[in-house]
């Protein structure tokens, strides 16, 4: 391995390393946010403005540099992944300490159950892909107390049986910092 070689390829390792955690960090969030039951504005707020002063606190001891177009591609990175990392750090808190005693019974009401249809993909060629088979994924629209209207996933049984206006009893749970959340367990018809 040369000596330029060996330059690369520890600044490379690191950018795929970073870009790996970036999916991965924003999985989870859409992940644990598909549970809690919030508006995603204060969640936003908060952390795009944690995300700004961590960035900037970063960035401030290189402004003798100036600004070069890799300096803010970094910068607007830092600022995602660091926005990123509080959302889950909250959603993940939230969810794994939740307060004692706290779990509760509510009924929410179905406003609507929706079908949508996707597309497997298959393989053509060598380097081709084409739309393959098609499948539906099935949802229904839950309005919560209060009038949060949440989508949740369900199966093909759920859905035939499952009607607008039906309601149904949800398990909830609050959360470290007050969220609610949807504990984890089968829905139950009233």
């Amino acid at each position: 391995m040369s000596q330029t070689d060996k330059k690369l390829s520890h600044p490379l390792f690191w950018r795929v390393f970073l870009i790996l955690g970036f999916v991965c960090l924003a999985g989870l969030v859409l992940a644990l946010y598909g549970r809690t039951i919030m508006e995603p504005y204060a969640l936003i707020v908060v952390c795009a403005l944690l995300g700004a002063i961590i960035t900037y606190l970063f960035e401030r001891k290189k402004s003798d540099e100036g600004l070069t177009g890799w300096r803010i591609v970094k910068a607007l990175f830092t600022y995602l992944f660091v926005s990123l990392f509080f959302a889950a750090a909250f959603l993940s808190i939230n969810i794994l300490f939740p307060k004692k005693e706290s779990r509760t019974e509510i009924s929410a009401v179905v406003r609507k159950v929706y079908s949508e249809t996707r597309h497997r993909s298959r393989r053509v060629g060598r380097r081709y892909v084409a739309n393959g088979e098609e499948y539906k994924v099935y949802y229904m629209d839950v309005e919560f107390p209060g009038g949060y209207v949440k989508p949740r996933q369900i199966d093909f049984r759920c859905f035939r049986g499952t009607h607008p206006g039906d309601t149904l009893i949800i398990n909830l749970e609050t959360g470290f910092f007050g969220v609610p959340f949807v504990a984890s367990g089968k829905d139950k018809d009233k």
